[in-house]
């Protein structure tokens, strides 16, 4: 499920040499737990125009693994934007989101990758929240009831994140990914942000004007 084998194969596809394909060289440091190693090879070929996802997934892995979960979430959202539905980036930042005991957004995370892969076998987080070394356990609980509006709540509320203005919108509940979107965009002025807020704006808009016709 989360193996590297089609991303490298299809990258290859564009003509590059398997001896020359850097991506291959990284994944086997990344195999051999040189993560350090890896990480070199990955920031001296990748670059922001790379369309390649294979090298970005094994670059995210490295950082992971090294415990930089903030670096590697930007990579893993990078994957994201280019390939949504991308189930190693989805499962890591549930993994990532959990270790730093954002549950809400973890869940989120896992959730997708069940509905992607419902027979998969590989959603397990090997890392404990950061306050205990004693195993933790994901429950499934109703978020408390809150009459806080969005932009009332914290910068670090598990209800404040780009996944969750995203499983709004697949649940059906644009106007709620819509509030989360404009205040992120408000509070970050992130041009990924404004695009998907312009997204959701557009798609909110043509549902109106389906439902007036």
């Amino acid at each position: 499920m989360f193996t590297l084998d089609k991303f490298i194969e299809a990258d290859s596809d564009f003509g590059n040499d398997d001896n020359d394909f850097w991506p291959i060289q990284a994944e086997s440091f990344l195999n051999d737990k040189d993560y350090k190693r890896t990480i070199e090879i990955c920031e001296a070929n990748l670059n922001d125009s790379d369309v390649t996802l294979s090298g970005r997934i094994i670059y995210a892995l490295a950082l992971y693994h090294l415990k930089d979960f903030d670096q590697a979430a930007d990579q893993f959202y990078d994957v994201l934007t280019k390939d949504p539905d991308n189930l190693t980036a989805l499962k890591y930042l549930g993994d990532i989101y959990y270790k730093q005991e954002n549950v809400v957004t973890a869940l989120a995370s896992y959730s997708r990758v069940m509905e992607l892969d419902p027979d998969t076998r590989g959603l397990k987080c090997e890392v404990a929240f950061a306050r205990t070394e004693e195993p933790s356990s994901i429950k499934i609980v109703k978020p408390p009831e809150t009459t806080q509006t969005v932009s009332e709540l914290p910068a670090d509320s598990p209800f404040m994140t780009e996944t969750m203005g995203d499983l709004y919108l697949r649940q059906g509940q644009p106007n709620l990914a819509l509030e989360i979107f404009r205040e992120l965009s408000r509070r970050h002025h992130d041009s990924h942000l404004k695009m998907k807020l312009a997204e959701v704006e557009e798609f909110i808009a043509r549902k109106e004007k389906e439902n007036v016709s």
